[in-house]
């Protein structure tokens, strides 16, 4: 990885004022990584699929395929050693899909 890129990042958090502006910058610099080094087409197994992208488990992302829901797959083998991959796009796209942006206000009377 280059050396820059964790220079910066370490001036960066030592500038950071609180645990939760260091934990955002964390969020945002794990997330900039995540997409230098993917690409679309680049396959990800279940295991990286429920590292990387947090919204999955893999026990989920397995009862997701059983339904015939979740993101697209590709599947290698016979049922039994089967092996499973996604491509990033897929998953991303499946997230982008099932966002909701809702805003909680509460109520004062």
């Amino acid at each position: 990885m280059n050396t820059d890129f964790l220079d910066a990042f370490h001036q960066a958090a030592a500038k950071t004022k609180t645990p939760e502006a260091y934990q955002s910058l964390k969020r945002d610099t794990f997330h900039k990584i995540r997409q230098a080094i993917f690409d679309d087409e680049h396959l990800m197994n279940e295991r990286e699929v429920a590292k990387f992208f947090r919204a999955f488990t893999v026990r989920g992302l397995q009862a997701m395929r059983g339904k015939g829901s979740g993101p697209r797959y590709l599947k290698f083998g016979n049922s039994r050693n089967a092996r499973v991959f996604y491509k990033v796009k897929d998953v991303r796209d499946f997230i982008d899909r099932h966002y909701q942006d809702k805003i909680w206000f509460e109520q004062t009377s």
